[in-house]
This record gives structure tokens, sequence and C-alpha cells, in this order.
């Protein structure tokens, strides 16, 4: 399974690009025994494959094919980020790149679903904590 999405806060025409820290955890699915409840260092934009081998959950031999099961799962990538509230100037979440149906949560309140892989633009002012923010976006397998 691909996410290669990517997700940046803009302020003021300013961008800044939210794509180091990232972790992944399984919420449902035929995963082996062993990945439930794991916290897996992740890589934003990358593959769960690629995640999972890098953290010595996939065999070596499996590193390159994709097992079936992964795409059966239903994943949550989760990144806690500083931010720093100054002047009351609007504040997107741009997200782009998400293929497949995607929840997105910041602060534990709902976004919506993410709708438009191209480039999805979310009012987030009032979510938006000065100090640390947690943003989740759990993505589920498409309909075959």
């Amino acid at each position: 399974m691909t996410h290669h999405f990517t997700t940046e806060l803009k302020t003021d025409g300013q961008y800044r690009a939210l794509n180091e820290g990232w972790h992944l955890r399984l919420i449902d699915g035929p995963a082996p025994l062993g990945i439930a409840g794991r916290h897996i260092p992740a890589l934003v934009p990358g593959t769960i494959r690629q995640d999972l081998a890098s953290a010595g959950i996939l065999p070596a031999h499996q590193a390159e094919a994709t097992p079936e099961w992964i795409a059966d799962c239903s994943w949550e990538y989760s990144l806690d980020f500083p931010f720093r509230k100054a002047a009351a100037s609007p504040i997107a979440l741009v997200i782009s790149g998400l293929r497949s149906a995607a929840e997105v949560r910041l602060n534990g309140y709902s976004l919506g679903e993410a709708k438009h892989p191209d480039n999805d633009l979310r009012d987030i002012g009032s979510r938006l904590f000065h100090g640390l923010n947690t943003l989740k976006v759990s993505v589920h397998p498409s309909p075959r």
C-alpha cells in the first residue's frame, strides 16, 4: 500500500512542510501477530511496506514484494509537531497525494475525509494549539 501524501501548514503565503517525525500503527485488519500496538517510524511520503521493512517487521526477502495483507489493513499515520501561534492570520493544512479513503484528525478533532487527492486545504486555525499538536491521518483499504 503506497501513501505518497504530503502535509504542509500554510499561513500568510508561507508553507511549512510536515514531513519528519511520523509514526505508523495498525488500526485494523489481517496483519500478522506482533504488529498491533506498535508505533513504527514512518517516512512521509513513503510506503507502508518500506516502513515495515525498515523497522525489521518484514523479512528481508519480503522487502521488495508487498504482502497482500498490508493493503487489507487500516493504518494510522501520526505526527506530533510544535507550532507557535502569532497573529490571527488564517492557517491552513494542505494535504496532497492521498489516493484512498482517509480521515484526518488534528488534536483529537476530526477534519473529515480527505477528498481531493491533488490539493486538499482545510482551515485549522481554531484547532491548532500554541505548543505541541498531533496530526493523524487514517488510511483505509480501497474497495476491490
